[in-house]
């Protein structure tokens, strides 16, 4: 065949060349031809050269050259092109779909290398062999499809699926796989390698051993992080992937995010930490015991309770409760694993050494499943407790006051306090709605009582009242709260016996009113002298009201009339504890002055200790102003005593002096020298005369025989007439004169008065000025049966200053120049008035003029 092909012409000199070759080493050729592998040479220009195995794996026959040249011709070309793409290439695999000479389709597969001229390193030709690889297709196409549809499954896993060669390069990655990484296209991460995508260098080595290491499957969990660089935890489980020499070509990996399973991990670590150290804190024994006693968990305090180290092995709970308690444990436990019901009760612990204490057992049965596997619960040391309960109980033993724990109507506990206050014997067994609570109290207790133990909000403090034995009723205070009592809600209450506070408030209420209704003014202060309390009488005494003194001292009151040392020895005398009285003189809120008997006391409490004083204060200015006209009264009583005796005997003297005088003047010559000198001894005889006269006339104003009925508009009318005469013409007159009805009296006492009170009147003004006289019939005094006359003079002069009002009525007293006034004139008026039972007033003020009130007690018309 070769030889034919050779000797055609416008053989090429490569042809030429290898045929040479060929000729020349014919095994070698031999060995081409006969080579079980389809082998071929095709030369630049695309013609072909095959061997035996070459045209047999197209069905062509070889010793047919027709056949072997149609095929050169159909299928040459396609080497060419072939070839032109390839020649720059040292070679290179690719699969060409042929068909052999029945016109069946063919698929092979090639490797064409270039031979090339050693000199110039040209082309000379291609060399190549070919491999069938139709059925290969076929499987593949099939494994194609399969492919697709598991690549549809893997898809639409909820995990990721991963495969990657054996340096980590990524082969494949399904769309949830993306998604967790933070990817949205498999093209995003291809040719990219696992390790510097989302696996931190410093496990590449680990992992890399690990899935390595064995081609069975592997599984291992590790931190990773998204595109974004958000925090993750993977898990990664696949198998290694070995070819037929065993080795490791590839691995596939179910990968799963545990983001969220390690968030939730971490929490419950935390949680379970932070219980552990709580429990490990608590003062208490937290336990977990198995069927046999034997405890499976026990806090960190448990084994210093029991007074173990840490060091010794861990006792059973059979060990650490007393044998006289033991069997009641086992027994109450064993009723709650049927129940499973919580147990709690009190037992006796025991300690390393043998030393007892009072402990309470909470304790419920846990199941796995229905299966029975001991008790938790918590075990309490009560030593504390049983002590305070010991101290409570003597507390409320001891209690002033009833205490009774009941539920629903029943007595549960009642100190002695509270069965002698209804007057039964302690022990007796009652029923609270039935033998106590008093029937019109009953509904309103057992409403407060159902109500409290419900949560609902009722008072917690209330009066009410019991029923004693007798069947008195006592009334009593519950203040009441609720308990826990043998495992159930019940109320406590403490019962206060109002009885006494009762009577004491009566007593209070009735003190009180009388504070408030004496006559005397009531203060109490604190220690320091600030005003707490003050009764009705001080706000009328002092025209102070409560609350504008209240919080505030005492010496809001001063007037200035003590010194500094008379008020210290009051204070030192209080706050020795003893009691001080005296007289104060105080001053009122219209800046008045007024004169109070004031006794102040300590008040002490229980201990003798000082908290408060009180004042009791009694207005006396009234009685001192009467002590003072009553002095001024027996003065003048006195004085025109005195007077009396005087004026006797000296008017026997002047009489005798007048009557020798006389005698004289009539023994001598008129025109005598001597009659001018004793003229004037009879004048002034007669001015001594006059003057005893008037000490006469003092004298008589205590004589009632010369009073008689008078009308007293009618006297004071026609002294009117008499005086005006005696006034200067300067000063003006305005009456105002009713018809008042009569008096006991005369005419001249009327005349003396007007006198007396209008010449004053003159004086003051200087004889210029008005004088109002005025009469009327008024009111006066408590006795609401006797009328009286109020005679009013007033002037408009200068006033009188404090002085002169102090000494007004004082005998002898006068404002005038010497001589001009004997100082018995206003003492006359005021004997006049107090003689005819009545009274006599006046104000004045510098400046204002003064004005006199004189009330004389009228004659009733049955006296009349």
């Amino acid at each position: 065949m070769f030889r034919k092909w050779f000797k055609r012409k416008n053989r090429t000199v490569y042809e030429k060349r290898f045929y040479c070759i060929v000729r020349n080493k014919r095994i070698a050729w031999s060995i081409f031809n006969d080579f079980p592998v389809g082998l071929f040479i095709v030369s630049p220009d695309g013609k072909m050269i095959g061997n035996k195995a070459l045209w047999k794996s197209v069905a062509i026959d070889v010793n047919d050259d027709r056949d072997i040249e149609n095929y050169r011709q159909v299928h040459g070309d396609k080497m060419h092109r072939l070839l032109s793409v390839i020649k720059e290439q040292d070679g290179i695999f690719f699969d060409i779909p042929v068909r052999d000479k029945n016109n069946a389709e063919q698929c092979i597969r090639s490797y064409v290398i270039p031979v090339r001229d050693p000199e110039n390193k040209k082309v000379l030709y291609h060399l190549g062999y070919v491999t069938d690889i139709t059925q290969r297709k076929m499987i593949e196409e099939i494994l194609q499809t399969n492919a697709e549809k598991y690549r549809v499954i893997t898809e639409e896993l909820p995990v990721g699926i991963l495969q990657s060669g054996m340096e980590g390069d990524i082969l494949y990655a399904n769309q949830y796989l993306l998604q967790m990484l933070g990817y949205s296209s498999f093209n995003e991460i291809r040719n990219q390698n696992i390790f510097s995508l989302f696996i931190d260098d410093s496990l590449k080595t680990v992992i890399g051993e690990k899935i390595a290491s064995s081609p069975a499957l592997w599984s291992f969990e590790f931190p990773s992080h998204t595109r974004q660089g958000e925090s993750l935890w993977l898990k990664m489980t696949g198998r290694t992937i070995l070819n037929n020499q065993g080795e490791e070509i590839y691995f596939y990996a179910i990968v799963e995010n545990l983001t969220s399973r390690k968030q939730a991990e971490e929490a419950c670590w935390r949680t379970e930490r932070r219980f552990k150290e709580f429990t490990d804190m608590l003062p208490e024994t937290l336990f977990e015991v198995n069927a046999e006693g034997i405890f499976t968990y026990l806090n960190k305090t448990a084994m210093g309770i029991f007074g173990y180290s840490n060091d010794d092995p861990v006792p059973t709970l059979w060990e650490v409760i007393a044998p006289e308690s033991l069997e009641r444990l086992k027994k109450n436990f064993y009723k709650a694993s049927l129940t499973d019901y919580a147990t709690d009760n009190e037992y006796i612990g025991l300690r390393k050494d043998g030393s007892r204490f009072p402990v309470t057992v909470y304790a419920r049965p846990f199941f796995e499943g229905n299966q029975f596997k001991g008790y938790r619960g918590i075990l309490i040391n009560i030593s504390e407790r049983k002590k305070a309960e010991e101290k409570y109980r003597s507390l409320i033993e001891k209690s002033l006051d009833g205490i009774i724990i009941h539920r629903n109507g029943v007595l549960l506990y009642a100190n002695e306090v509270a069965y002698n206050m209804i007057g039964y014997r302690k022990g007796t067994a009652l029923n609270i709605y039935t033998d106590l609570i008093h029937p019109d109290e009953e509904e309103k207790f057992i409403s407060y009582h159902l109500k409290r133990l419900q949560g609902k909000d009722v008072p917690s403090i209330y009066q009410t009242i019991f029923i004693n034995k007798e069947g008195k009723p006592v009334p009593v205070e519950l203040n009441n709260s609720v308990i826990e009592w043998e495992g159930e809600k019940a109320v406590l209450s403490v019962v206060r016996d109002l009885s006494q506070r009762h009577r004491t408030e009566n007593e209070l209420l009735r003190l009180g009113a009388a504070i408030n209704q004496i006559h005397e003014a009531v203060v109490i202060t604190d220690t320091n002298g600030v005003i707490e309390y003050v009764n009705p009488a001080f706000e009328r005494l002092t025209l102070y009201q409560a609350g504008e003194v209240i919080g505030k001292k005492t010496n809001l009151l001063k007037s200035g009339k003590h010194s500094p040392e008379f008020y210290q020895q009051m204070w030192n005398t209080i706050v020795s504890g003893h009691t001080w009285s005296g007289t104060l003189i105080n001053k009122r809120k219209d800046d008045e002055f007024y004169e109070e008997h004031c006794v102040i006391s300590p008040i002490k409490d229980n201990a003798g200790k000082i908290v408060n004083y009180v004042a009791i204060k009694r207005d006396i200015t009234e009685e001192r102003r009467m002590e003072k006209q009553m002095r001024q009264t027996q003065k003048i009583q006195a004085i025109g005593t005195l007077a009396s005796g005087i004026a006797h005997d000296f008017n026997n003297l002047l009489m005798a002096m007048q009557l020798f005088t006389e005698l004289v003047s009539k023994t001598i010559d008129k025109n005598h020298p001597a009659q001018e000198h004793l003229a004037r001894i009879l004048e002034t005889q007669a001015r001594g005369k006059d003057l005893i006269n008037r000490l006469l006339a003092f004298s008589r104003h205590t004589d009632e025989d010369h009073k008689e009925p008078i009308l007293i508009h009618y006297a004071v009318s026609e002294a009117l007439k008499i005086i005006r005469s005696m006034i200067p013409s300067t000063v003006r007159f305005v009456e105002n004169i009713n018809d008042c009805g009569y008096i006991m009296g005369n005419h001249t006492h009327i005349q003396q008065i007007l006198m007396n009170l209008i010449t004053n009147a003159s004086h003051a003004m200087e004889g210029n000025g008005t004088i109002i006289i005025s009469l009327d019939k008024v009111d006066f005094g408590n006795d609401a049966s006797v009328k009286y006359a109020c005679l009013i003079v007033r002037d408009t002069g200068i006033g009188m200053d404090k002085t002169t009002r102090e000494r007004i009525f004082e005998p002898f007293y006068t404002t005038k120049q010497p001589g001009q006034g004997t100082g018995l004139g206003m003492t006359t008026v005021h004997s006049i008035v107090k003689q005819y039972h009545g009274e006599i007033f006046f104000s004045s003020e510098i400046g204002k003029g003064t004005v006199f009130y004189i009330y004389l007690p009228l004659l009733s018309q049955k006296s009349e």
